[in-house]
């Protein structure tokens, strides 16, 4: 009996070692060999529905993976619209299953301003106060062009980089510090918004802080639409196309280039050590060329410039393929006219004019138009006391009768006591330094210009600029120097005369 007993115990137990043993090879052989996730880390749960970006990360070691035929790289993630087949080999067994990236619902749009440089600034501020309402994130490089406390009051909803203002972040610490928080500003809309679309406002330069830290988060074509702006200088300096050599065969390599580079950042594969410099530079095994350009010609992207006829692109070839792209023309003052009056208050807020104050203590005179003289850095620009004030009594003597005029000084040499009540006794009154003059420009329509050359003055409509305090166009800064008889071809140069 006892023998029984024990004979029993023993069967039991082999069939109990027996079912752990069954429940650990179903658990080993039914293991997971990969999870699929979204660019945010987020695990993808439904395949059939799913509307995001994907990466693959392995959950066994020696799991061979294939993606519709093709072998998969490590970190690479998917981004376009389709069904992808995934094929895993493991010790000679083969599993496939599919996963789709839908398209989206488009209803709710997002806003996104990455930008660098005064004329962008101003120009993006146009579509804050046109879409106040919309939530949007913020970043812009200037402290003194905006007014963020009224930007923050105006907005319904609205995330404002902790980076704001701070011109040098973007030298080496983009990746680190603004990325992160556009990625997190994307993934919560992501998270109550699958079908979001986000509107990204660039500087034309630096295009690449849009495609990074937005497209780089796998964002097809389909559900991002990128603004570029023309700073008023490097565009005009740097879209430049000469007719040498083999320039359109280069070109079209170079453009295969750029497309590849694109693709690989919204792929996940982006190496910030080795595609930076080209995707920054545009410049290539191929074609030097200005990436803006090479930006453009995709879809989604529209360029504004204050001079696109003024381009140049000496290639027909080139020149037809960049006809047919999104550039636009775009005029400050057309702008700020489209306005409603109630964006026109924002937009006053925003730039930090008071029109009241402003009309009445500068813009107060009846019968005459407005020239205002425009300074630069030191405030006496190589010059003696004595040589300036030659030159302003010129201008006077000339203009005067004309014209009330205003100085306004550079934002980094405002005048001193002494330069100040000088300018005074000429009846000449001070504006403020640190407001951009571009934002006077587009406020009042009655306005001449004449000064220190600089890049404000690509932004001022043909034939209000009256001299340039300067020996002749030779010396004028680029692009002003090359386009002067485009231009400003009625300008005077002013120098000493004693």
């Amino acid at each position: 009996m006892k023998k029984s007993k024990k004979v029993i115990l023993i069967i039991i137990s082999l069939i109990l070692l027996i079912g752990v043993c069954a429940i650990v090879y179903f658990v080993i052989n039914n293991k997971p060999l990969y999870e699929i996730k979204n660019y945010f880390g987020e695990t993808i749960t439904n395949y059939e529905t799913n509307k995001m970006a994907f990466v693959i990360e392995k959950q066994a070691d020696n799991v061979e993976i294939k993606v519709n035929g093709q072998e998969y790289k490590e970190n690479q993630g998917f981004y376009k619209e389709g069904t992808y087949e995934i094929e895993t080999t493991l010790n000679g067994k083969t599993k496939t299953e599919t996963i789709k990236i839908n398209p989206i619902d488009k209803q709710n749009e997002y806003n996104i301003f990455l930008v660098k440089e005064t004329l962008p600034i101003l120009l993006s501020s146009f579509d804050m106060v046109k879409y106040k309402d919309v939530p949007s994130y913020i970043f812009y490089d200037r402290d003194d062009t905006l007014n963020i406390d009224n930007i923050k009051a105006m907005f319904t909803n609205v995330t404002v980089s902790e980076y704001t203002g701070k011109a040098d972040i973007l030298n080496n610490q983009f990746s680190q510090n603004i990325v992160p928080e556009v990625k997190e500003f994307i993934k919560n809309i992501l998270a109550e918004d699958e079908n979001a679309y986000f509107n990204v406002y660039v500087t034309a330069e630096y295009y690449w802080m849009g495609l990074i830290a937005v497209e780089g988060l796998g964002l097809s074509d389909d559900r991002v639409h990128t603004t570029m702006y023309s700073c008023g200088t490097n565009d005009y300096a740097n879209c430049r196309i000469e007719e040498q050599g083999n320039v359109y065969e280069d070109y079209t390599k170079e453009k295969e280039d750029f497309n590849n580079e694109i693709d690989k950042v919204k792929s996940n594969l982006y190496n910030e050590d080795e595609d930076f410099v080209y995707l920054s530079t545009g410049r290539g095994e191929n074609l030097e060329i200005y990436p803006a350009l090479l930006n453009v010609l995709r879809e989604n992207v529209t360029y504004y410039l204050q001079y696109p006829e003024l381009l140049q692109i000496e290639n027909a070839q080139i020149k037809s393929e960049l006809d047919n792209a999104n550039i636009e023309k775009i005029v400050l003052r057309d702008e700020f006219n489209n306005l409603t009056e109630e964006q026109k208050q924002d937009l006053y807020k925003c730039i930090g004019i008071n029109k009241a104050e402003f009309d009445e203590k500068y813009f107060n005179e009846t019968g005459k138009d407005y020239l205002i003289i425009t300074g630069t850095k030191p405030f006496y620009a190589g010059f003696t006391q004595e040589e300036f004030e030659n030159i302003i009594e010129q201008i006077v003597n000339k203009y005067g009768e004309e014209y009330k005029i205003l100085y306004k000084p550079h934002p980094m040499a405002l005048p001193d006591e002494n330069a100040e009540e000088y300018l005074n006794s000429m009846n000449i009154e001070v504006l403020p330094g640190r407001m951009p003059l571009e934002a006077i420009t587009f406020v009042y329509d009655n306005l001449k210009l004449g000064g220190f050359a600089s890049s404000l003055y690509m932004n001022i409509d043909s034939g209000n600029t009256l001299f340039f305090i300067s020996r002749s166009k030779e010396d004028l800064v680029t692009p002003l120097d090359t386009l002067y008889d485009e231009l400003f071809s009625d300008a005077e140069f002013i120098q000493p005369n004693i």
